[in-house]
């Protein structure tokens, strides 16, 4: 998984998770439920299915906030 820029029309986050990426959107405290997958030459066309990616954490330390995400659970339609 790794941020590959943001999409072009919106500002949303583009991640890349095995190969396919996907426009972060709508976050609601615990998933983003309302992504899409991004393609095209500059990563500007959109899916119409819509995915929810829920942040899977690797935690550094005791502390919560101390946390990264390392991957993302990935469902089809909004969460």
């Amino acid at each position: 998984m790794k941020i590959v820029g943001k999409w072009w029309n919106g500002g949303n986050d583009l991640v890349e998770i095995e190969g396919i990426v996907y426009a972060l959107h709508g976050w609601n405290g615990e998933a983003y439920y309302d992504c899409w997958i991004v393609s095209g030459e500059f990563l500007t066309d959109s899916s119409k299915e819509a995915y929810t990616l829920k942040p899977i954490y690797e935690i550094q330390e005791e502390e919560e906030e101390d946390c990264k995400i390392i991957s993302y659970d990935i469902t089809n339609g909004r969460g």
